[in-house]
């Protein structure tokens, strides 16, 4: 084997050699990424590499080598850590023995990847990966790897070490043994882990047979990026998915040819001798725009440059910055003008700048030609609901030149940010816009909803005509309602029901989908105020989501200055009926949990750990974490355990998912605040399920915290 491998890899080098000279400018695309598996994760056909993709990036790939086809969502929170999701259709295994229960579906499977950089790549050492494959899944799958990457010329070579399926070649001794012990000899999984899967199973990790594998991709000059790959396979095919495959060779290969520059990809290789394999994957970097924005002047009329003036009235001040606000979609709420302090003060709110700096950017480049000289300062303050956010002070001569000069330091010494006023449009209550109530605005767009996986199918969908409505009354008292209306769907094809021994406080989803195609999906009303500088409350009432309605409440403490918060929620909530109308069901309990909140801003990290009773009458705890970026992107896991047992949770064993949040604005050549949800859970069932209530007060308070003001000086002028 040492040999065909050696002999592999310096026969490649050889050849490649030969073409060296290629430079940046034979190519069209100047950045090529790195090459796709047909597992989803970066890496060459069927083996890994030790390559990840830059922080933010999000990675969908659609593979297909028979028996399998995968579906892989792979996010990277961090450039040294690189986490999929995947979701696999074995063709040669139905999903069950009984044609009643199944059919003829095949068998899906579900896991969780996982790859770290332990080294990064230098001149003279290469990059080094630690990978775990079927993380927390049903173990078909599973290997564990040591993989070392390094780029010479136009190749990237890359050679390393597994266990579990990817070893069982076994070509090596297990080095673990020697290392770590005899019981790394044998890779057996503990007797109480079920066959629900979707257990950690640590005892396996780099256990029994070993083998080494490695490969190259190469950039071929002049054609516009196809890379040409061909690796040394070290799976024998004996065990995984569950039943043997032909293999004629241990050499696979493949070409990837980009389809639009550094995001779609199409691969085709040659694998195991005998087998075509067909690859197309798109990538992402959602922390950065795929669009270059389009900057925004606003620069004003002359006649209305009072800038120009040494003084001029307070009220043509005020009607001048109201005008020329509201035409860039900056909305003043009240304002005050303090000649004998030199200072104009102003509350605003906004829909378009999900960055705070953006923001008060925005608002400054306006106010700083409609108010005449005599002002040196603006006190800038953004509200939600009724309540004020933070309060920026701006220092205007200072705070213009550092803007021009893109100066970090100066930015610093010209801003002074605090907690906003507890009452601000009293506070600051000079000139007030009327603003009638109640006030309504509404959005109608088509939307889509999924269900994957199962015995009845393998994808079932709704084309749906989603309804967005918000009036409010006050301030402080607002109504949401979200509704829609099935275009198409094939919902109707589903049949398997709730085989849990919990109350079916989730499960019975197929009946929801099926008699709900019509549907309020909610329609919620809530009361929010901010009782102290840190201490804010609300009050819900309706129906919450697809599954329950109810009232209750929430409260949380955040002080501005920190980079934590508490909170406590409890509802009363009662199971609604399929239709998803205004009927309910018999079944209601009280839910409610206490929740803390901790973000870690060198790493960016938010953390939330939220304990107490779900809808099914279990309790216990739920961590979540999430790797958050500058424009909004969240990307983040989480995971439940309450007190059930694995049994009675059932498939899956355990609760745990991940989502991601993405900025609007990244695919617009404008600025947006809103974010788009995104989330997948391996299985739906009913143990550690809380309620959803729109409008959480961590979500409300974004804006209420220092950290988005911390070493942020570049959003000011970017």
């Amino acid at each position: 084997m040492f040999k065909k491998l050696f002999c592999l890899l310096f026969s490649v080098n050889l050849i490649l050699s030969l073409k060296a000279e290629g430079s940046v400018n034979d190519y069209i695309y100047p950045n090529y990424g790195h090459t796709t598996s047909q597992h989803g994760t970066l890496g060459l056909i069927q083996t890994p590499s030790a390559r990840l993709n830059e922080a933010g990036t999000t990675t969908f790939v659609f593979s297909r080598t028979q028996p399998y086809k995968r579906g892989v969502i792979l996010a990277n929170p961090f450039d040294w850590l690189e986490a999929g999701y995947r979701y696999v259709d074995i063709a040669h295994t139905l999903y069950s023995n009984s044609f009643e229960f199944s059919g003829d579906q095949t068998l899906k499977d579900k896991g969780f990847d996982l790859k770290v950089r332990l080294l990064k790549e230098t001149y003279h050492f290469p990059q080094i990966a630690l990978g775990l494959r079927d993380l927390a899944g049903t173990g078909r799958f599973s290997s564990e790897f040591i993989v070392a990457s390094k780029k010479v010329g136009n190749g990237d070579y890359s050679l390393g070490i597994a266990t579990g399926y990817l070893g069982s070649n076994a070509n090596i001794s297990n080095p673990f043994i020697k290392l770590l012990g005899q019981d790394f000899k044998n890779r057996t999984r503990k007797g109480s882990r079920g066959s629900a899967g979707g257990e950690f199973a640590p005892e396996t990790w780099f256990h029994g047979e070993a083998s080494i594998f490695g490969g190259v991709s190469y950039v071929v000059p002049y054609t516009r990026g196809i890379k040409f790959k061909i690796e040394y396979d070290s799976n024998n095919y004996l065990r995984e998915g569950g039943k043997p495959l032909e293999k004629d060779s241990d050499f696979n290969f493949g070409i990837e040819i980009p389809i639009s520059k550094n995001n779609f990809v199409f691969g085709i290789s040659y694998e195991r001798g005998n087998t075509i394999g067909l690859n197309l994957s798109f990538s992402a970097n959602l922390s950065k725009n795929f669009i270059k924005k389009i900057k925004t002047n606003r620069q004003i009329p002359k006649k209305f440059q009072y800038s120009k003036n040494y003084n001029v009235d307070s009220f043509s001040i005020y009607t001048n910055s109201l005008k020329h606000l509201r035409d860039n979609n900056l909305y003043l709420q009240s304002m005050e003008v303090s000649k004998q302090d030199n200072e104009t003060s102003v509350v605003f709110s906004q829909p378009s700048f999900y960055n705070k700096p953006e923001a008060i950017t925005a608002v400054f480049e306006v106010l700083d030609q409609t108010n005449p000289q005599i002002i040196e300062k603006f006190s800038l303050e953004e509200i939600t609901a009724s309540f004020s956010n933070y309060k920026v002070v701006v220092d205007r001569e200072k705070f213009r030149n550092a803007i021009q000069a893109h100066d970090d330091y100066g930015l610093k010494q010209a801003i002074d940010v605090t907690s906003g006023s507890l009452k601000p449009l009293i506070d600051i209550s000079e000139f007030t816009p009327e603003l009638k109530f109640p006030y309504a605005h509404w959005n109608l767009s088509p939307a889509v909803r999924n269900h994957i996986g199962g015995p009845d199918g393998f994808y079932f969908g709704q084309a749906w005509l989603r309804l967005d409505a918000e009036i409010a009354f006050t301030r402080k008292i607002f109504w949401k309602t979200i509704a829609g209306v099935s275009l198409v769907d094939n919902f109707d094809n589903l049949k398997l029901g709730s085989d849990s021994v919990l109350q079916h406080v989730r499960t019975d989803i197929v009946k929801y989908l099926k008699q709900g195609k019509n549907n309020i999906l909610r329609s919620q009303i809530n009361f929010v105020d901010k009782i102290d500088n840190n201490l804010f409350i609300k009050l819900s009432g309706g129906l919450f989501e697809e599954m329950f309605g109810g009232f209750g409440g929430e409260i949380l403490y955040r002080p501005f200055a920190q980079n934590y918060a508490i909170g406590a929620e409890i509802y009363w909530a009662k199971q609604r009926n399929y239709e998803q109308d205004f009927g309910f069901q018999s079944y209601e309990t009280v839910t409610g949990h206490v929740n803390f909140y901790y973000s870690e801003p060198r790493s960016k990290l938010l953390f939330r750990l939220a304990g107490g009773k779900y809808l099914a009458g279990d309790s216990g705890f739920t961590l979540d974490i999430a790797r958050y970026f500058d424009n909004g992107l969240e990307i983040g896991a989480y995971v439940s355990q309450t007190d059930i047992s694995t049994a009675e949770f059932g498939e899956g064993s355990f609760d745990k998912g991940f989502y991601l949040h993405i900025p609007i604005e990244v695919f617009l050549p404008t600025t947006a605040k809103h974010r788009s949800f995104f989330g997948l859970r391996p299985i739906t069932r009913d143990g550690a399920a809380r309620i959803f209530v729109g409008s959480p007060l961590y979500s409300l308070t974004a804006g209420h915290s220092y950290l988005n003001f911390d070493n942020q000086e570049y959003e000011y002028y970017k």
